[in-house]
């Protein structure tokens, strides 16, 4: 069964060429640890990415082709002029800067005539520009094992902290045990 969720907080759109850096303090595992996310915002810095990406996709309970750097970086060097959009994509290190975490994110600003908000995050892979909102199968956050509560809850507070830069939170899943419903 598919599920469409959406989390929508009408508010201004994020200024360009911001990036943010956040520290937070989390329990992971009983061991007190310093996580950094870091919004990646261009395609060079995304296309630095891909070891990191693809270790944290083999190693993650549900990673899969559709969620693998060279699957999204190829949809976002096709399509990433289509429409107003741009990366947000946040990753998530450990205090040894281990990347834990990915949420491969976009930006996309989309005319209400289509859609009750103007700015959306959706993972990269989906959204179209004609209004239709397409969505990929298979989209979730890759985080490593063992670290899925502490990642989920950064991230969640990360974007929570920074809701005045967009509207609406976007996605679909078919599977019941995809990171961001559970």
């Amino acid at each position: 069964m598919k599920k469409d969720s959406v989390i929508n907080t009408l508010n201004p759109p994020i200024p360009d060429g911001i990036v943010d850096v956040l520290k937070e303090v989390k329990q992971d595992d009983n061991l007190l640890t310093l996580l950094d996310i870091n919004v990646v915002s261009s395609s060079k810095e995304f296309k630095s990415l891909k070891q990191g990406w693809n270790k944290l996709n083999h190693e993650s309970d549900n990673g899969t082709i559709f969620i693998s750097w060279e699957w999204l970086f190829t949809w976002w060097e096709v399509y990433k002029n289509d429409g107003n959009r741009k990366l947000y994509i946040l990753c998530c290190y450990d205090h040894k800067h281990e990347l834990i975490g990915i949420a491969p994110f976009q930006q996309v600003y989309n005319p209400k005539r289509y859609f009750p908000s103007n700015q959306q995050i959706l993972f990269i892979g989906t959204g179209e520009t004609d209004g239709s909102q397409v969505f990929g199968e298979y989209m979730d956050l890759l985080i490593k094992p063992g670290h899925e509560s502490s990642v989920i809850n950064v991230f969640s507070e990360f974007l929570y902290k920074r809701k005045s830069n967009w509207d609406c939170l976007l996605y679909t899943s078919d599977a019941a045990d995809d990171l961001l419903c559970v």
